[in-house]
Formats: C-alpha cells, structure tokens, sequence
C-alpha cells in the first residue's frame, strides 16, 4: 500500500511511465531511443509480448529512476492492448496503466 506521499512526485511518476509506453520508439528526434516499439504490439505472439516486456522494463529503468518494474501485464483485446505496471516506489507500490 501507498504510504502518505507529496501528489505532484507520483503524479510526476505516473505520468513520465505513461509517456514512455505511450511514445512510439524513434518519433522523438533527440532521443531516437526512447519509447516503446508499437509495432510489436499488432501481431502479439507469446515470443513478441516476452520481447515487449524486456523492452518496457528495459526503458523504465532506464528514463525513469525514482521506481523499479515489479510486475508487467499486458492484456490484449480485440484491437486494444492495455498495460498494466506494478511499480516499486520509495512510497510503496503503485499501479499504472496505458493503452
């Protein structure tokens, strides 16, 4: 459980996660590394979605340094995918999502 926790830093979490899975890997022109590779996600194998889950823990730890990947699920709908993190925090565990 969360502990009592300044909102704007895990507000400021929240939503620096969000835009590393939501950003397209290569779209940001400085930082050609940075994002998530989406094209991964149209033809979701269980060998795709391991190599997705590497990438994303690979980027969190990499751009955001306040908080340690737990767990990673990824549930694939009909033409939706949603990701759901489990991130360790100095405040306890916290859940974000992106789809």
């Amino acid at each position: 459980m969360l502990k009592i926790k300044p909102d704007s830093e895990l507000e400021e979490i929240i939503q620096n996660v969000q835009t590393i899975l939501k950003t397209a890997k290569g779209t940001v022109p400085l930082l050609r590394d940075f994002g998530t590779s989406w094209q991964l996600i149209d033809q979701l194998t269980p060998e795709l979605e391991m190599a997705l889950k590497e990438e994303i823990f690979t980027q969190i730890e990499k751009w955001e340094k306040r908080v340690k990947v737990k767990k990673i699920k990824i549930a694939s709908e009909t033409e939706n995918v949603k990701i759901t993190l489990t991130l360790k925090t100095t405040y306890g565990d916290l859940d974000v999502s992106a789809d």
